[in-house]
């Protein structure tokens, strides 16, 4: 396992493609068991201050509505201010959001858990 996590984090500080080969007992073909890990794209360094928070607001309480009103009220920052770094977020594929209406709703994405836990 530590190995695995080794390679990972490696590929991570490339920008190369981490890949994990599930194990399998029958004769299914090498090229079905590879699966592609979900990298975040970005720098950790890229991601700080009410960023991080926000990411680790959405890990801790899963996918939130109305999230521009939530994290003004929660960070205590502008409906402007949220809105720019939600939708800064979502660019960088840390976050996805759906909408509905005039309403948003965010859910972090494995990229944007991975990097939260490289933070820590």
């Amino acid at each position: 396992m530590l190995m695995s996590a080794s390679a990972t984090v490696g590929a991570y500080m490339i920008s190369a493609t981490a890949h994990y080969i599930i194990e399998s007992k029958s004769d299914e073909p090498l090229s079905d068991r590879i699966i592609e890990l979900p990298l975040p794209k970005v720098s950790v360094n890229e991601v700080k201050g009410d960023k991080l928070k926000i990411l680790a607001l959405l890990d801790q309480r899963g996918p939130t509505q109305k999230i521009t009103s939530h994290i003004s009220g929660e960070f205590g920052v502008s409906p402007q201010k949220a809105s720019y770094h939600v939708n800064d977020l979502e660019r960088m594929g840390l976050i996805s959001v759906t909408s509905s209406g005039r309403e948003k709703r965010a859910t972090i994405t494995p990229e944007g858990r991975i990097l939260l836990k490289l933070h820590v």
